[in-house]
Formats: C-alpha cells, sequence, structure tokens
C-alpha cells in the first residue's frame, strides 16, 4: 500500500488495472480447476456404477459442454497473457523515455534532482512491478501448459471411458432386444396356450352338457320301464290270485310236499339196465274221467302250474324204452323227477 500511494496517479491507474487483470486471470485459473475436478469426479462416477442409459447421455454431454468451456477459457488466458506482454513493452519504452527525458534535463537542480531521484525510485518500483508480472505471467503460462496436458490427459481418458460406456451401451441395447423378443414369444405362446385352453374348457362343458342329457333320458326311461314294471307286476298280482281263486273253485289243489326245494332223485339202474318208472298214485274212483292233475311249486307271488298227469307218463314211458344205439355209445341215464298227484 505504501508504494501505491508514492506513485503518480497515472501509474497508479496502470498498476491497478494490471493488478485486477492478475485477478481476473486467478480466478480463472481456479476455475479451470475446478472444471477439471469436476470432470475427473464424473468419470470416477461413470467407472463406479453403470448408470441408466438416459443419465449417461446427460453425463455426456454435460462433458462436452465443459470440453468447449475449458478449450474456451484457454483462448481467453492466451489473448490476455498476450496482451499483458504487450502491455508491459508499452511500460518498458514509456520508462525509457521517462529516463531519456530525465538524461536530457538542462542545469542540475535541487529540484530536478529530486525529481529524478522520485523517477527513478518509481521506474525501480514499477520494474519490480513489472518483473514481478512477468513472472506472474511466466507461471500462469506454465499453469496452462499443465492444464492443457490434463486435458490431453482427461481427453484421452475421457475417450476410453466413452468407448467402454459405448460398448456396454450397446451389449444391454442387444440383451434388451433380446428380452423383448423372448417376451414376445413367450406371450405368443402363452395367448396360444389360453385359446387351448378356453376350447378345452369349452369342448369339456359341451360334452358335459351332452352326457347329462344323454343321462336324463336314460333315467326318464328308465323310470318309464319301472313304471311299466310296477304295472306289470300289479297286473300279474291280480292275476294270480283271481286264476288261485277260479282253480280253488274248478278242483282241489293237494298242498306242496313237506321238504321244500329240489325234488328227490329217483334211483337210477346200473348201467345197461332200465331206470325204475315214476311211482304215480291211482287215479280217484268217483270222477274216472276226470284227468289227474300234478302241483308244482314255483317261485312266491306267481301262480301254480297244473300239468296232466297222462302227458308226464307218456313221457317217461318214451324214456324208459331201450334204445337201440349201441351200448358204447349208452351214457349214464338222464336224471328222473317224481311228481305227486291228488
Amino acid at each position: 500500500m505504501d508504494d501505491q500511494q508514492t506513485l503518480p496517479p497515472h501509474f497508479q491507474n496502470e498498476f491497478d488495472s494490471m493488478k485486477n487483470e492478475i485477478d481476473k486471470l486467478k480466478k480463472l485459473n481456479d476455475d479451470q480447476k475446478d472444471m477439471i475436478y469436476d470432470q475427473a469426479m464424473t468419470i470416477r462416477g461413470f467407472q463406479k456404477g453403470g448408470a441408466a442409459n438416459k443419465n449417461m447421455e446427460e453425463k455426456l454431454t454435460k462433458m462436452k459442454a465443459i470440453e468447449t468451456e475449458l478449450k474456451l477459457k484457454n483462448v481467453e488466458l492466451e489473448q490476455k497473457s498476450k496482451e499483458l506482454e504487450i502491455e508491459n513493452e508499452a511500460k518498458n519504452v514509456r520508462i525509457k523515455a521517462l529516463e531519456n527525458i530525465v538524461s536530457t534535463t538542462n542545469g542540475p537542480s535541487q529540484s530536478s534532482n529530486n525529481d529524478k531521484q522520485v523517477l527513478q525510485d518509481e521506474t525501480k518500483k514499477l520494474q519490480s512491478i513489472c518483473d514481478k508480472s512477468e513472472k506472474k505471467i511466466k507461471d500462469l503460462e506454465a499453469k496452462m501448459v499443465e492444464t492443457e496436458n490434463q486435458n490431453v490427459n482427461q481427453r484421452k481418458i475421457y475417450q476410453t471411458e466413452n468407448e467402454k460406456l459405448k460398448a456396454i451401451v450397446e451389449t444391454r441395447n442387444i440383451r434388451i432386444t433380446e428380452l423383448n423378443a423372448t417376451i414376445r414369444n413367450h406371450e405368443k405362446v402363452e395367448y396360444n396356450f389360453r385359446s387351448k385352453i378356453t376350447e378345452l374348457e369349452e369342448n369339456y362343458k359341451a360334452t358335459l352338457e351332452r352326457k347329462m342329457e344323454l343321462k336324463n333320458r336314460e333315467i326318464n326311461e328308465v323310470k318309464e320301464k319301472m313304471k311299466k314294471m310296477a304295472d306289470e307286476i300289479k297286473k300279474c298280482k291280480s292275476e294270480s290270485v283271481s286264476g288261485i281263486q277260479e282253480q280253488s273253485t274248478a278242483a282241489p289243489i293237494l298242498p306242496t310236499p313237506a321238504k321244500r326245494g329240489r325234488p328227490r332223485k329217483s334211483k337210477v339202474a346200473k348201467r345197461g339196465g332200465r331206470p325204475p318208472k315214476a311211482i304215480l298214485p291211482p287215479p280217484p274212483s268217483s270222477n274216472e274221467n276226470v284227468t289227474p292233475t300234478a302241483t308244482v311249486s314255483v317261485k312266491r307271488g306267481r301262480p301254480k302250474k297244473v300239468i296232466p298227469l297222462p302227458s308226464i307218463e307218456n313221457k317217461e314211458n318214451k324214456e324208459n324204452e331201450p334204445s337201440e344205439e349201441s351200448p358204447a355209445k349208452r351214457g349214464r341215464p338222464k336224471k328222473r323227477v317224481a311228481f305227486f298227484s291228488p
């Protein structure tokens, strides 16, 4: 601050402008560093986790915008460094001109000596300021070179990462297309399967309805047959009762033998002999013209069958007659059943 107060006003203005420009360059350098740091962090974020395709595209656009901004800032820094160099050269020219003016002054005097001293001090201060500004410019140029190298390296890293991300996106897109194709195939299979299920259900319902109709018809037919059978049974019962009553009025019916079941088998003679005739009771003396009858027990509910005895005797006589066949063909004699008559 003391150096700035001793300077003349026109030099003070130039010094302030130089300082402001240097501060602007510092700010630009800091901003560039921040941008490079943000770019590195975004690349690390890409390396850590594969984000969605939309996020990746947005980040890629941001990276491109950052690159363009860095390029513009580098151009601005180069232009400002050139402008500072030009200004320093102009200041050096002014300083030399002032020195020449001081040397060409005629007659040494105390005032001129004092002015010379002041001018020399001012020139020294300006020279020191110019030297400092040149050093700062050189430092800034070195930093610019470093930033350019970093930008080149970052571009290479960015290109490699971009290629990797593009490969990942392509593989994912291929996988997505494959999955979409499989999903469509599964949907087609599911649609066909559901259509088949509906067809089978409809066919099953139709067959069930047909079977139910057939069963209902059969049940109705069976019911009708059962009704007819019941009517026939009632008719048979009524007819049997009427027939029994008529027989009881016409002729007395003897009771069935004591032992129920199958009748006794008649004894059969040995091979070659004649079987014995059935023993029949004598006919009644009172009614000689009446044909004797024999009763046979039948199942319950049915009327008893009346068989005339002469027909039975004729059958037995025919069977008892010797056959003209050879004895070798004769087999076991048939079993005979004896019927009882009143």
